[in-house]
């Protein structure tokens, strides 16, 4: 265990590998330092999850006003076609 590792685990969090821990057996100050940095990749983990969750939630939301646009889209044309219809009697 080596301050190394540590260097080589942050930079491939940097290029978005948050799969990087670091072995936490030993008794010293590296060890603080690994728990650390094992615990900020679990949080970075659960942000991603979460903002993924929401993207997905405001896909779907996105999706439904849509389909709620076009059909109140296709009734305004409805109901101006029998307005114009009505108009012509």
């Amino acid at each position: 265990n080596s301050f190394s590792e540590l260097i080589t685990a942050t930079e491939a969090m940097a290029r978005g590998d948050l799969r990087q821990k670091l072995n936490t057996t030993t008794k010293d100050e590296y060890n603080k330092v690994a728990q650390g940095f094992n615990k900020m990749v679990d949080s970075f983990k659960r942000l991603v999850d979460s903002i993924q969750n929401s993207v997905k939630d405001l896909e779907g939301s996105s999706q439904g006003l849509e389909k709620t646009s076009n059909k109140m889209h296709d009734n305004v044309g409805n109901v101006a076609e029998q307005t114009e219809h009505a108009a012509q009697l």
